[in-house]
């Protein structure tokens, strides 16, 4: 059993162990927030926009590599993908006429498209820095990289 600080669930932990669990809620609030704002702005998932990025990076990948690098499962990934391929975001290609690889790329309408997602992920990246004391980034980043890594399911 567990509670947060909010005083309609109990207080059934220690208030470390609360304090994690505020900071995951408020994380979860936060990305669904911002989720909602990206599905509004550009008619895309966060995954969808990262997938665009991750192209874009790449010039092309491997549909496989979006199982792995976004740990979502097969079916996952055709969800997320299809929609890209309908609004012609991305186009499927294979390559040496071996039909088991399916690849990616983006289009000409995916590299106009990821350009207004870049420009809104800079200005988020630079609204939170401006937050962050620049004396107190390095220490944020390795305080908030260990934190996710020690989320074991």
């Amino acid at each position: 059993m567990f509670t947060t600080t909010n005083p309609n669930i109990g207080n059934y932990l220690r208030d470390e162990e609360n304090e994690v669990l505020e900071i995951i809620f408020r994380w979860d609030k936060t990305l669904r927030i911002l989720e909602r704002s990206f599905n509004e702005t550009f008619d895309l998932t966060l995954n969808q926009c990262r997938i665009l990025l991750m192209i874009k990076d790449k010039s092309y990948i491997e549909l496989s590599y979006l199982n792995k690098a976004l740990n979502v499962d097969k079916s996952t990934t055709t969800r997320l993908v299809r929609p890209l391929l309908t609004n012609d975001y991305i186009e499927k290609f294979y390559q040496f006429g071996d039909k088991r690889k399916i690849y990616i790329r983006l289009s000409d309408r995916g590299i106009e498209k990821i350009v207004p997602i870049e420009n809104r992920l800079n200005e988020i990246s630079k609204s939170i820095l401006k937050n962050i004391p620049a004396g107190k980034r390095d220490f944020t980043f390795m305080t908030v990289r260990d934190f996710l890594a020690n989320i074991k399911l």
